[in-house]
């Protein structure tokens, strides 16, 4: 699995682990990832510091106008 690091504590580092896990989750069974498609409130402070290698949609469903560093951010209205 591709490593992801993360420099300062907090829910980054959880949101990073997670991703960490689904990755070993599709490597572990050969299903293949081609886009991911993450719905968040935007409280990550700690992104991964490396992208994957496919396109990310970040989805923003809270107030705040924050943008992911990598792939696309949108907002949705409630």
């Amino acid at each position: 699995a591709r490593e992801r690091q993360v420099t300062k504590p907090g829910r980054g580092r959880e949101i990073a682990e997670r991703l960490g896990v689904a990755e070993a989750f599709t490597e572990e069974t050969g299903i293949e990832v081609d886009r991911l498609i993450i719905f968040t409130d935007m409280g990550i402070f700690d992104y991964p510091e490396v992208a994957p290698d496919y396109p990310v949609l970040w989805v923003n469903v809270s107030p705040s106008k924050g943008v992911a560093p990598f792939g696309k951010t949108i907002r949705v209205d409630q």
